[in-house]
């Protein structure tokens, strides 16, 4: 029997498809959003275009269909009117340069289709990845020029926030009054809160990259939204929480700590290690038979998947064994998505891989995909934001400063979560797009800071006078 068509390609038939499975409605507010990416005003179409890509989080089956339908076509049509964008306003002078160890890297990654096993879906996944860094540091750098962008950002964050995380603690209630087994199981109140989300961990971390956004943004820039940031920086509270995700803790406590380093200085260190003390003195002092077993255990610590990680160790043994048969450029962009018996021509059709591996780590699948050299790419580009960050921190408190700052803490909140998750290099992740936005957020305003730092104070002149009649006994 004939293979079904290369649907990826052939809009027409998703959308067929989409009426018939999902409703006529559902396929009419797929062409709607389109439209709107394709010819709306810049800063809606990313809009609504970051919406859609949210939808493939929840466990609301039209939004993930949605997302996957659109997925593709949201980055190249974003991606081509980027570019056109940025060559419309070439009389524009530069500000800042892109580094050159993510254009090697995104070079790299279209190039290693080359040495891959399957050229086709290494050029596809490599093209989407590409198209994630031209959205990021071609197209929003330039609108990062606009006075009104920071503030506009922030409002959206804080919408995004508040309709993510704000409708999942609403579901979760709903669930415990109603006592509906479906709505518990599929928020979670009874294990780990996965709210409106597919899953629990993702719930949490996605509220963590939130916080320091919604926790401190200017008023001014929130404008008649401020009276929001309370039920916003609730429901992500209560998210990060019981969602159990010991990395949405983690990064919550990182970015709040970063955030009062930049607002508060050595305040913010005194407060910082006095809450440590504590904290370290509840835990010692509780004895483990107490602690196993307890809420807090179930929820939080998870004593139980201590010891292997949550089940990461096998994975990235197997991930070493295959990154050590070509340690220098790889297997090729991808490769780590299909370590199993994964069917990449299906892959191409369908516009996602069924079932793909997941080493649980965005540096082993770098490793596994383009090496030693790629992954190291990435590390350079790792330590520039570091240190762009730094300089911001150092830097006087301004409310672009401040934007900076957050934006910062969730970069770097998302840089430590690379270590136990490949998010941010997944085709269509809302996650991959938030972190490498945050970056060429940061990197640009460190770069102005750079630029327009203040010159050396001139040598002071000699006042005549003094001359003239020197003081002395």
């Amino acid at each position: 029997m004939e293979r079904r068509l290369n649907t990826i390609w052939r809009l027409d038939i998703q959308l067929l498809n989409m009426a018939d499975r999902e409703g006529l409605g559902w396929a009419m507010v797929a062409v709607g959003c389109l439209l709107v990416i394709a010819f709306g005003k810049l800063p809606k179409a990313f809009l609504v275009g970051m919406a859609v890509l949210l939808g493939s989080l929840v466990w609301f089956k039209p939004l993930v269909v949605l997302a996957h339908v659109l997925r593709w076509w949201i980055f190249l049509i974003l991606a081509m009117r980027g570019g056109l964008f940025v060559m419309r306003r070439t009389t524009v002078p530069s500000s800042g340069r892109v580094p050159m160890s993510l254009v090697a890297l995104g070079g790299m990654s279209i190039l290693s289709a080359a040495w891959a096993d399957d050229a086709r879906f290494a050029i596809l996944l490599a093209g989407t990845f590409l198209c994630t860094l031209i959205l990021a540091f071609v197209v929003a750098w330039r609108l990062m020029d606009s006075e009104d962008f920071l503030p506009y950002l922030c409002q959206g964050a804080l919408v995004v926030a508040l309709a993510l995380q704000g409708l999942g603690v609403l579901f979760g209630l709903a669930a415990l009054i109603t006592e509906d087994p479906w709505l518990i199981k599929r928020t979670g109140v009874e294990t780990r809160f996965s709210g409106m989300t597919m899953n629990a961990n993702g719930n949490g971390v996605f509220a963590a990259l939130f916080w320091p956004v919604v926790l401190a943004a200017p008023r001014e820039y929130l404008g008649r939204l401020a009276w929001l940031r309370w039920p916003a920086l609730a429901a992500l509270l209560i998210c990060i929480v019981f969602s159990g995700s010991r990395t949405a803790a983690g990064v919550t406590l990182m970015t709040t700590i970063l955030y009062g380093l930049y607002r508060y200085r050595v305040g913010a260190i005194l407060a910082t290690t006095l809450v440590a003390a504590c904290g370290a003195a509840i835990l010692l002092g509780t004895p483990l038979e107490e602690l196993e077993g307890s809420a807090v255990d179930t929820v939080v610590v998870r004593s139980d998947s201590l010891s292997d990680f949550g089940g990461r160790l096998e994975r990235w043994e197997m991930g070493w064994e295959v990154a050590q048969e070509r340690p220098l450029i790889g297997h090729g962009w991808g490769a780590a998505r299909t370590l199993g018996e994964q069917d990449t021509a299906m892959a191409l059709e369908l516009g996602r891989v069924r079932y793909a591996s997941n080493l649980h780590s965005a540096h082993l699948s770098l490793l596994v995909d383009l090496g030693w050299l790629g992954l190291g790419l990435f590390w350079l580009f790792a330590a520039g934001i570091v240190r762009s960050g730094l300089r911001i921190l150092a830097a006087p408190i301004s409310p672009e400063n401040t934007v900076s700052m957050l934006f910062f803490a969730s970069t770097m909140g998302l840089l430590v979560d690379t270590f136990v998750h490949g998010g941010i290099l997944s085709a269509g992740s809302p996650n991959a797009l938030l972190f490498w936005f945050s970056a060429a957020l940061v990197t640009k305003q460190a770069q102005r800071l750079g630029a327009y730092a203040p010159a050396q104070e001139p040598a002071a002149v000699a006042d005549p006078e003094a001359l003239l009649h020197p003081a002395g006994p």
